[in-house]
Formats: structure tokens, sequence, C-alpha cells
């Protein structure tokens, strides 16, 4: 959504919406659908369709607990943050220095990969994920044997020559995070993190939950009926892959995550640390892309309109659909996951970059539509501490006309000597 739009005006749109999406729903016969929308740091919409035990009738809610399944990447960067901002941690410093991490098929990775290759997914191992995922959805392998089965994880690039998605690097990492904290990645996320955005109701084990309202998994029969199936606890914070996918948490605790996410970056004050580290490009998810189509540190960056942004999803082969196709370009950070019957995604539009007041200067006349904001003495130019330009043309502003209704559309405003005017579109 464009950042200046008023509220009502996106609870509208996103309104107009609900029949596409429970369209979607009923088409694919899913249980339940949970979302939220936060917009200027305020939470616009919620809204919750379906059951969470189609057994019982219970219906969903916004606070009803979903397995956010590789969201969960995110919550373990952040808690990477925390420890590189109080120094007992590197990005780049080798995963060797803090665990006994090496690679029987390529020593160099075990060498030289470093916290940030594991957190991007840039080592060039293989995920083998059936050999920790059993075909019931159970975590087969034990946390004790994590390094060792790493250490003979076969190659699919060399070390930082292209992305591959790896559950068991984030293992890993969750390790790293135990071996310098002194404590286990669950706890250091609770104290550190969950607690102080307080989100109250989000988990690192669904038997953690004060209360029922959490999601069963459901799959869909032959005969489209819906059939509850047993909890499987595949990630938790006592699996192996808890640092991977282990996390559960609803739409409003998801809400206060994606605002203090948001403050972070404009540099407000926050218990997140690094995160402008945590979500800058660390390297290409596809080579053939256009636009961008990137991968921080549990964090994919498409920049739409575009058909990439379901990379991490099931739909990741299936890249015909454009989303945004009539949205101006715009930065979405971005993670989808799926395991055990969930399906969730998580989507971040960063609509500025600082926290600046806006200036605001008194138009004066030029000439036709040209306006501007020059200074009228040498007294004011230098009281108030204009920037000494080499010509004035940058304080001029063109504004357009539509050509039959004579409204103004847009302006352009010349804002670097021998470069073409940038040119701003009125968009309400």
């Amino acid at each position: 959504m464009t950042a200046d739009v008023d509220s009502d005006v996106v609870r509208s749109r996103i309104e107009d919406l609900c029949p596409t999406l429970d369209q979607i729903q009923d088409n694919t016969r899913s249980a339940s659908i949970s979302i939220g929308v936060l917009h200027h740091g305020e939470v616009i919409f919620t809204r919750s369709r379906g059951f969470r035990d189609v057994e019982s009738q219970a219906p969903a809610d916004s606070g009803t607990n979903y397995l956010l399944c590789s969201l969960t990447k995110a919550f373990t960067a952040a808690c990477c943050g925390i420890l590189v901002d109080e120094g007992k941690l590197e990005w780049t410093k080798l995963l060797e220095s803090y665990v006994p991490f090496r690679s029987v098929v390529d020593p160099v990775i075990g060498e030289r990969a470093t916290v940030q290759d594991a957190l991007s997914h840039n080592t060039g191992l293989a995920h083998m994920d059936l050999t920790w995922l059993g075909v019931e959805c159970d975590c087969i392998l034990d946390k004790k044997d994590l390094l060792e089965v790493v250490s003979h994880l076969p190659l699919v690039h060399d070390l930082r020559s292209g992305f591959h998605y790896n559950n068991f690097m984030y293992a890993v990492s969750g390790l790293v995070i135990e071996q310098q904290s002194g404590r286990p990645w669950y706890e250091l996320l609770k104290e550190r993190i969950l607690e102080p955005i307080a989100m109250h109701r989000t988990v690192t084990n669904r038997t953690k939950l004060p209360d029922g309202n959490v999601t069963k998994p459901h799959v869909v029969l032959d005969d489209y009926s819906l059939h509850r199936q047993k909890p499987v606890d595949t990630a938790a914070d006592n699996t192996l892959m808890g640092p991977a996918g282990g996390v559960w948490s609803n739409v409003s605790d998801m809400m206060k995550w994606a605002k203090a996410l948001l403050d972070a970056m404009h540099h407000e004050p926050s218990v997140l640390k690094e995160i402008p580290t945590i979500v800058s490009h660390k390297t290409n998810i596809t080579i053939s892309s256009i636009s961008e189509n990137t991968y921080g540190l549990g964090f994919a960056r498409a920049m739409i309109p575009s058909t990439e942004l379901g990379m991490l999803s099931l739909n990741g082969p299936q890249r015909e659909h454009v989303i945004g196709r009539k949205s101006r370009p715009r930065l979405v950070l971005y993670h989808n996951g799926g395991m055990s019957r969930y399906l969730t995604a998580f989507n971040l539009l960063i609509m500025a970059v600082n926290n600046i007041s806006s200036q605001h200067h008194l138009l004066t006349h030029f000439s036709g539509d040209n306006l501007g904001f020059l200074p009228s003495s040498r007294e004011e130019f230098v009281v108030r501490e204009f920037i000494d330009w080499f010509k004035w043309d940058q304080f001029i502003l063109s504004f357009h006309r539509h050509e039959e209704l004579r409204t103004v559309n847009g302006v352009n405003w010349g804002l670097q000597v021998g470069v073409m005017p940038v040119y701003f579109e009125r968009i309400s």
C-alpha cells in the first residue's frame, strides 16, 4: 500500500478482496485462514475464517496459534543480531570458531563458511531434508547428531556461488546461539525478543500454550472432506529443527513483530539489533530475474511488480502470476513457511527509510506552472543554511497538469545539475 493513503481507503481495498480470499479457501479446502494488516504502525485489519479444529467446530480468531514454519528463521537471525550487538558473535566470523563445524565432502566449506553464509543459505551444501524429516512429518534425527550429519552433506554449489535453501544451517545457527549466549536459542528468543515486544502467546512448543486456542493439522481427502491429523512436533524447541521452523504464533502477535521490525529499520529505539544488516541483500535467489529477487538473513527480498514473491513457498516453481502488476516499484521483505499441514506468509512493504521529519517550504511563483523556494536574499540563504549549489535550478519545481481537467497530476524536480529531473506522480 502507498505510504500516505488513508487507513480507511486501505481497509476498504482489503475488504474488497475478501470474497476472493474466501473463494481460494473454499477451493483449497483450507480449514482456516487468519490474516492481519499493519499500516502506519497501526493494525487496521484482522480477519479469521474457518475452524481451528474441524471436529469440534472451534472457530479460529486473531489469537489462534499456527505453526510459523520457516517464518521462524527471521527470529533466529534476530537472536544472532542481539549477540552481534553484544560483541559475542560476528556475522563474518567462521562457524568453526564457534562450533565444531566441518565438511568431509568439501573441507574448504568447513574452513571458510561463516555465520552469514549459514543464515543466507549460501554454503552450497545440499538441504537433504529427508535425512531429518520422516514420512509422517516427524523429526527422525537427534540434535546430538547434527554436526556429524551436516559434515557429510553433499555439495550443490561451491561456497557462496549459489543460493540453496538449507534448514540444517539454521539448526547449526541455533547451536551457535546456544554456545555464545550460554542458553538454548528459545530461551534467548523468549527473554530478549518475545517478552519485550509483548508477544505473550508466541511460543516455541505448542505444549507451552496456556489454552487450547491453537490450530490442529488437517488434510484434504479424495472426497474433499477435511481430516484432522495427530499433532506432530516436527520442529519445536526440543527438536533438531526448532531454530528453522519451531515457533508458534498468531495474527495479533505477528502484528507486534512487524511493527518492531519496522521501528528497528527506521532506527527507533528497539530490542531488535542489527536489523538493517539482517534484511539487506546477501545473495541472489535466482540469476534470471529482471527485478530484485534476493535473500538476506531469514528474509527474502523482492521488488514488485514481481513473479518471484512465491519463490520460498510451494508455488516457487510456478512463477506465472505477477504480484503488484499495477503497483509502482517497491521493495517487499518476505518469507513463506510450510510444514506439517501448515502454510504461512509474512510480507513487509518498506515505505520509509528514516524517521526524519518532513521539511516544508513555501513555494513562490516563478513562471507558468513553475514554482520555487529560492532564497529571497543572501541573509535568508545564510540563516536557513541552504546548501550552496552551483546552480539554482534545484530550487525550481515544474508542475504538470491533466490535459483536459487541468488538475495537477505530477511535478518535475531537478535534484542534480546535469541529470534529468525526477518526476513525482500525484497518487491521490
